[in-house]
């Protein structure tokens, strides 16, 4: 193919587009799409990377702020998104989010930015068609009354004037050009769920809504269009090019270049147009997941879906009591003279720990099940017994070995050194030959070393988690040195549960200079521990906004300055962390509980159907709910400091800069670009929706918590519905045959009277001779005295 684009395809809301199409064979299950085009495509001999489509909803990984909502009417003939636009704003001295906190001033210096309002004339602006927003105009249109005052006031700030020309400027003044800003209608539906939410955070600090902006309505949404997306360049000329024309005798096309660097959701189910800020790169997506797979076995695994897999996942095994330490080797010196004491076999019990991953739910694999695979290839006994709670698999096992088994064992073990003092290599020889230095003198670092460590695992439903420290001992085993548990409010505990976790606080790092393909499932549990103890920082003990356990890291991600216009600086490279804060509501309750600890038998019903459905749902009250709002809007503001982040740093370097110097973050070891470019990108908090009396959750994750219940009602229901039609129709068909032969006997009796009272009369012959009628006089008689007749038959004669 010559050409990479090779024809045009519709997405309007009408019958015959795609999106319809999709839907109406099933093939999708919500009737919307979204766009997010990148201002910096990259082109190559296989085509262009210039975004992402995503066809029956939105993918949430490319936001970097929470999606907000503008009205739209696409109940017309063409199938049109039409956005009600209030107003449009200037801003003076750029910016590239519509969230500018400050600009750069003159010097590099900071300052707030500067809004002029350049219209606010709805009838004028949304007149005729009103303003389309339509991907298939690569530029942007408004009414050509409106010009004069847009060109006025640019000119005044820049002190150039403003056509669309080709202009001679350098990237550095293009960047000083100021953002144009489009103040559009809300979705109802939208600001009436998101009410609650605002009270958190405040409508100021949700990017993508008015707020102090436009006092009179702070829940407006805002887009943003900065310089870099409206000057178009000439890479032959070197100039740049105004594509925002006012142009139009009535209404206007926000296009293409407005879409730029926005996630934006064409929701034609709801009539809303959903935006989110966005770098709309798709690599990143996809190297975001090669960069975690394709890495060696310490690697960490960050799940881009829903963050919990169906399956448990087991981690290492480790020894928590061998065989060795539980045998009577006493009984050797017991057996009889005439039996052979090498060969007696002492019983003893083994025991093995091992870290539940990711607990599991619904119809996958059980940990006692994912265990007894577990014991196949540990060679234990199929009769072991499993006991998995807290976050640990326990798994206990009798055993026996020979006296001479045992005896050599005790015989080789080290006489004046601990065995954690000893054969600290992973491919440690322990046999009977081996040439190994019992005495030789390991640090107890190097023998931590030899295990895996595999860090903190998932949260259970029982809102705990546990480590375990595992230390390689004299027998080449790694043996249990200690099991820690802490509470946690993510994954299986919380997870769709809103009177649980009723607040989440999103948040984005940039980490510049630090490579992200070196990843490991420590490097988790070292930041979020850091992360935790920032936030916390001037907080007492006892009283801190949250803990390491309610921090759940969902992506990880190579970052490029190339790609990321919100961002300038000389690091060209970094990795950008996203991660989630539970904020966690202490006074929720499980349904059972709050019922004094008796359960009915719909209950039990409900523990069983658990299995299947996930944990239960607490309940909770919406004056729980305030406190935390408080905790979340706390938690908001840390993130926002400026100190936040070199708070973060430093305490990765008070842990120690021999462990910094290890881990991906080694970078940040010493002073430098690297500390002074990273930063919190964004942060925003998102409110659980709560409502009824059992505060259950209306939203995509529904409560099957009363499943048995429903299921029961809906079986007796069927049951009697079934029986009502089925006994209904036999009566109204008895009823009915009983009316017709009602019916038919009056019938009969009707005939039957009539027939009585007509009489019996003879039939007339149709032949019958009828005379000569030519002779017939119609005339009447003029002497009517010659009709005296004397008799009847004289009469009846005259008639003839």
């Amino acid at each position: 193919i010559e050409q990479l684009a090779d024809g045009i395809m519709g997405m309007s809301a009408t019958e015959y587009t795609l999106t319809n199409q999709l839907y109406q064979s099933k093939k999708i299950e919500h009737k919307m799409f979204s766009m997010c085009f990148s201002k910096l495509a990259k082109q190559d001999k296989d085509g262009v990377t210039a975004g992402v489509l995503t066809i029956g909803g939105v993918d949430s990984r490319l936001q970097r702020s929470p999606m907000v909502y503008a009205a739209t009417e696409i109940n017309n003939s063409h199938g049109w998104f039409v956005v009600h636009v209030k107003k449009i704003w200037l801003r003076k001295g750029g910016g590239q989010s519509v969230k500018a906190m400050f600009v750069e001033g003159e010097a590099g210096a900071e300052a707030k930015p500067e809004y002029t309002l350049v219209t606010e004339n709805e009838s004028k602006l949304n007149s005729g068609s009103g303003i389309l927003v339509d991907s298939g105009s690569t530029d942007t249109y408004f009414p050509r009354s409106l010009g004069p005052a847009f060109r006025e006031i640019w000119q005044e700030i820049t002190g150039m004037r403003y056509e669309n020309r080709p202009m001679k400027v350098t990237r550095e003044e293009v960047l000083q050009m100021p953002t144009i800003l489009v103040q559009m209608t809300p979705n109802a539906a939208h600001v009436e769920s998101d009410e609650s939410k605002l009270e958190v955070t405040g409508v100021d600090d949700v990017p993508g809504l008015a707020g102090k902006l436009s006092l009179d309505s702070p829940r407006d949404i805002v887009l943003a269009i900065p310089a870099t997306h409206y000057m178009e360049y000439s890479i032959k000329d070197d100039t740049y090019t105004p594509r925002v024309y006012w142009s139009e005798s009535s209404g206007g096309t926000l296009g293409a270049n407005s879409m730029m660097n926005h996630d934006v959701l064409f929701d034609w189910e709801n009539n809303r147009l959903g935006i989110a800020e966005s770098n709309c790169d798709y690599d990143e997506l996809v190297e975001g997941v090669e960069v975690l797979e394709e890495e060696t076995e310490g690697t960490a695994t960050v799940d881009l879906g829903d963050g919990v897999s169906k399956d448990c996942v087991l981690g290492e095994s480790n020894v928590e009591l061998s065989c060795i330490e539980t045998v009577d080797t006493s009984s050797c010196n017991k057996v009889g003279q005439g039996s052979n004491s090498n060969d007696y076999e002492l019983p003893g019990v083994t025991k093995i720990t091992i870290l539940v991953e990711e607990e599991g739910f619904g119809d996958g694999k059980t940990c006692v099940t994912a265990a007894k695979e577990k014991i196949t290839l540990l060679n234990m006994r199929k009769d072991a017994r499993i006991d998995c709670n807290d976050g640990v698999c326990h798994i206990k096992s009798v055993c026996s070995m020979t006296c001479k088994e045992a005896l050599e064992r005790i015989d080789t073990a080290p006489e004046t050194k601990s065995d954690t003092e000893t054969n600290t290599d992973t491919d440690i020889d322990t046999g009977p030959d081996s040439d190994t230095n019992p005495g030789t003198d390991k640090s107890n670092e190097q023998v931590k070393k030899a295990c895996p460590d595999e860090g903190w695992g998932g949260c259970q439903h029982s809102c705990e988690q546990s480590k375990i420290t595992a230390e390689l001992r004299q027998d080449g085993e790694c043996h249990v040195g200690k099991v820690e548990t802490r509470s946690c409010h993510i994954d299986n505990c919380g997870r769709s549960d809103p009177c649980r976790v009723p607040f989440l606080v999103h948040a984005i790092l940039l980490f510049a200079g630090v490579d992200a393909s070196d990843w490991t499932k420590a490097d988790e549990d070292f930041l979020v521990e850091t992360f935790a103890s920032a936030v916390n920082d001037e907080r007492e003990s006892g009283d801190e906004l949250f803990g390491p356990g309610d921090i759940k890291i969902t992506s990880v991600n190579k970052w490029s300055a190339d790609k990321d216009e919100f961002y300038s600086g000389n690091i060209k490279t970094g990795m950008k962390i996203v991660l989630e804060v539970s904020i966690y509501n202490e006074n929720a309750v499980l349904l059972s509980e709050a019922k004094n600890g008796t359960k009915t038998v719909i209950d039990k019903g409900k523990d069983i159907m658990h299995v299947i459905t996930g944990p239960e749902h607490t309940v909770c009250k919406e004056s729980d709910i305030y406190p935390l709002s408080k905790t979340a809007l706390d938690v908001h503001l840390e993130l926002g400091k400026a100190k936040f982040m070199p708070m973060v740093i430093q305490n990765m370097r008070d842990n120690g800069r021999e462990s910094l110097g290890e881990s991906v973050f080694a970078p940040l070891r010493d002073e430098g670009e690297s500390v002074e470019r990273s930063k919190v990108l964004t942060s925003w908090t998102i409110k659980s929706e709560i409502s009824g009396e059992n505060g259950t959750f209306p939203g995509f994750n529904k409560d099957t918590s009363n499943t048995p219940l429903i299921i029961g009602a809906s079986l007796l229901l069927f049951g009697v519905c079934y029986c009502g039609v089925f006994f209904g129709t036999f009566f109204t068909r008895r009823s009915f045959r009983i009316e017709q032969a009602k019916n038919a006997l009056i019938q009969k009796m009707h005939e039957t009277r009539q027939n009585r009272d007509r009489g019996e009369y003879a039939q007339v012959d149709g032949e019958v001779e009828m005379g000569n009628l030519e002779s017939f006089e119609d005339h009447p008689i003029e002497d009517i005295e010659e009709l005296d007749f004397t008799d009847n038959s004289e009469k009846m004669s005259r008639l003839k």
